[in-house]
């Protein structure tokens, strides 16, 4: 997530709040600092209702997930239901369980994984485009409802849950 923050093109005006902590916490802060992304903010765990908060006032929430070297992939990750929950438009990496709730395009936009490149365009695309983020963002709220029934609600749990305010 971070590199792909780095390939972002300078017209792109953007913030990036990192919420939750964990074990690559300090890894991610010194990465941030080594590749010069003032603009990234680790705003450490917050309660289930600052996350709210937090993802109301994101334009865009994106994740960046990696397969690992084992083929280890995540399943869907909760934060993501979360964001989709309250209608805001996500951008993640492809694999894993997120494919069953992010069809590209429609609830969301997939880079593929390990690809910080293709990210940076997505993130780039939706910072452009704010129809398409508000179409994408209530699709993706309608897909969860349907699915979920709309009980989806932050949880208080450590994990990272990234969101990206991104103004075009």
């Amino acid at each position: 997530m971070l590199k792909g923050l780095a390939h972002l093109p300078q017209e792109v005006e953007w913030s990036y709040r990192v919420i939750g902590d964990g074990p690559e916490f300090r890894r991610l802060r010194a990465l941030a600092r080594a590749l010069d992304l003032d603009r990234v903010e680790f705003a450490g765990t917050l309660t289930p209702a600052r996350v709210v908060v937090e993802l109301d006032d994101a334009d865009i929430f994106v994740l960046g997930l990696r397969q690992s070297s084992d083929g280890d992939r995540d399943g869907v990750p909760n934060a993501v239901l979360e964001a989709m929950a309250r209608a805001l438009p996500v951008i993640s990496c492809d694999g894993g369980g997120i494919g069953e709730v992010i069809q590209h395009g429609r609830t969301g936009w997939l880079a593929p994984a390990n690809d910080a490149a293709a990210l940076a365009q997505l993130i780039a695309f939706a910072a452009a485009h704010p129809r398409d983020r508000r179409r994408v963002g209530e699709r993706a709220h309608a897909e969860v409802r349907r699915r979920f029934g709309g009980d989806v609600s932050p949880s208080p749990l450590g994990r990272y849950i990234h969101a990206a305010s991104v103004r075009a």
